[in-house]
Order: structure tokens, then sequence, then C-alpha cells
């Protein structure tokens, strides 16, 4: 028998300190999705395999050197604009909930 994985849809990014998306973002937590913007209070299970977590949405923010290493390639001006933006991570509490996240977000636009 195969291992059971359990998912919750999530999306992450980064935006800018003065984009007017973040005034919006509120109304995705009218939709049942959970809004953190900066770092989260505490870790969140986003993927589990058999009960232990595989993806966590952590509370620690990368360092300057984590940034340049995970976006290798991309150029100093991209790198400022991500160091001095506000991280956002969306996602659905809900276990397996297919296609929430997605409808939601599509009433941002």
């Amino acid at each position: 028998m195969g291992a059971h994985w359990r998912q919750r849809a999530f999306v992450s990014g980064t935006v800018r300190a003065r984009s007017p998306l973040l005034a919006r973002l509120p109304a995705l937590e009218h939709e049942g999705l959970t809004v953190v913007v900066g770092r989260p209070p505490r870790p969140v299970v986003l993927t589990d395999r058999d009960g232990r977590p595989t993806l966590v949405l952590d509370t620690r923010r990368p360092g300057r050197d984590q940034l340049a290493r995970d976006w290798a390639g991309t150029g100093r001006r991209a790198l400022r604009e991500l160091r001095g933006g506000t991280a956002v991570h969306v996602y659905d509490p809900v276990w397996g909930r297919a296609g929430r996240l997605w409808e939601a977000l599509a009433l941002l636009a």
C-alpha cells in the first residue's frame, strides 16, 4: 500500500510595499482562505506524507545571501525589489479542497 499524502492549496510571493494589492488581500479571507502578510506567526504544514510534514510555510525570513541563491541568475535590480518587498502567503486551511484558491484569486483581478 502506498503512502498517504495531503496538500493544502497555497501560493506565496513578494509584493511591492505600496502595492494596491495589499489592501485587497483581506477579501480572500472572506472566501475562506488564510492570508499571511510577512512572516507567519507559526509554522503551517502545507503538505504531509503519512502525517509527517514535507512542506512547511516557515516563520523564518530568508537572509540576503539565501535570496541571491534562491533567485540565482536574477538581476541586481530585481533582487533589490525582492529584498524590499513584502512577503505574501495565501493558503486554503482545508486539506485537499480543489479549486477554491484559484477561484478566490480570480476575484482580485
